[in-house]
């Protein structure tokens, strides 16, 4: 099943989790506590978008900078590299005092997320090249619990530990901690010598791939944009802060469970195809249901987060599926990875501008609706050229 046999094998599987834990509490943890933000910094809606955009952005740019970082230092420093960057850079941002360089301090968040959300995958072709899903599935489940955790639990912690400053030093405190325990759990690197560092090669005449960036793309533009504004959409549907963050919890809470049992199914299925199709389909339901029919906010998460499980997972085995080598993996990841966090970066400055344009976040609603069609129509697709077909189902460990 891996190269790390028995009992060393899970253990490495743990510490995928675990460092995909840690990567989502700065990211998804900025969205319930944007109303207090911008109260407390005295910013627009447009401004606050900027604090979710900046990483993603610098997410969009980072990918290319893993692979050097793990041809320097070895995959298992170059991944304990980006959490402990991630965790420092959450840090100063918690702390400086004006928006500025809340700002400055947002790039270097965004570069943490992107060079580990890119060693992750070349991990998983390394260790478990004949369960990619599954293997997949554990440090996105990680991703997915995280957010969940660092939406429910941000508003809360800002009124404990004295604002939203407070909540997010305590995220930063807990990534420190996942990157002792990446440490502590991952086989020392063998040793190597260090040759020319290159970025990846970038597949990019592969119509393929483009393809795969585009789903990843779409999915990432509803997920980067809701995410940072669903409590304040909801919060002014009438909402309490609290409630409206636990929306965002609750959606993320169910990606945790879908994307263990997708990803453990994809394996078997021996096909993509009705995950890709299954999963754009629940964004059309769950956007079309907050546009129509807003106080069923729970149920709409609910689907929502079955959607977003759904895509996670399989959309980041894809550059695996259509991959031989670890390298071809980092540079399809890289181009996914790269290219579809560039295309979704804007997506929470543009939603808060359109609201401060209308005045209220129905444009926004209408805009995820006409996206989750999109990514409908592109998942069809896929399915019509046979991408993440497999010529036979994984054997089950």
């Amino acid at each position: 099943m891996t190269r790390q046999g028995g009992r060393s094998g899970t253990i490495v599987l743990l510490a995928l989790f675990l460092a995909g834990l840690s990567l989502r509490p700065q990211l998804l943890g900025i969205g319930p506590l944007l109303p207090l933000i911008q109260d407390d910094l005295d910013i627009s809606h447009a401004v606050g978008g900027l604090l979710v955009t900046i990483p993603v952005f610098c997410m969009a740019l980072s990918p290319l900078l893993a692979p050097i970082a793990s041809e320097w230092l070895g995959l298992r420093r170059a991944v304990l590299f980006s959490l402990v960057l991630l965790a420092l850079a959450s840090l100063l941002r918690a702390v400086v005092p004006s928006v500025l360089e809340v700002l400055l301090a947002s790039v270097v968040v965004g570069m943490g997320l992107g060079i580990a959300g890119a060693l992750l995958p070349a991990a998983v072709k390394e260790y478990f090249n004949r369960q990619p899903a599954f293997a997949t599935g554990i440090y996105s489940s990680g991703i997915q619990l995280g957010s969940a955790m660092s939406g429910a639990v941000a508003v809360p912690l800002a009124y404990l530990l004295g604002g939203w400053r407070g909540s997010l030093i305590a995220f930063s405190v807990f990534i420190a901690l996942m990157a002792v325990a990446w440490l502590v759990l991952t086989p020392t690197d063998p040793v190597r010598t260090v040759g020319r560092l290159r970025p990846p090669r970038l597949p990019w005449r592969s119509g393929i791939v483009w393809t795969i960036v585009l789903l990843f793309a779409l999915r990432s533009i509803i997920f980067q944009g809701l995410n940072a504004w669903l409590p304040a959409i909801y919060v002014e549907h009438g909402w309490s802060p609290t409630e409206a963050g636990a929306l965002v919890a609750l959606e993320v809470g169910i990606g945790f469970p879908t994307t263990l049992l997708v990803s453990r199914w994809a394996d078997s299925r021996g096909t993509r195809r009705i995950f890709l199709v299954g999963g754009s389909l629940a964004l059309v339901i769950s956007t079309v249901g907050i546009w129509l029919l807003p106080d069923g906010g729970w149920a709409w998460a609910v689907i929502l987060g079955m959607g977003m499980g759904t895509l996670f997972p399989i959309t980041l085995t894809l550059p695996l599926d259509i991959s031989t080598s670890a390298a071809e993996v980092a540079g399809a990841t890289a181009l996914v990875l790269g290219a579809g966090y560039l295309a979704s970066a804007s997506s929470p400055f543009l939603m808060g501008v359109m609201r401060d344009l209308a005045g209220s976040f129905q444009p926004v609603i209408m805009f995820s609706v006409l996206l989750g069609v999109a990514s409908l129509i592109v998942s069809f697709l896929m399915a019509e050229m046979k991408i993440g077909d497999r010529p036979e189902p994984a054997p089950q460990a």
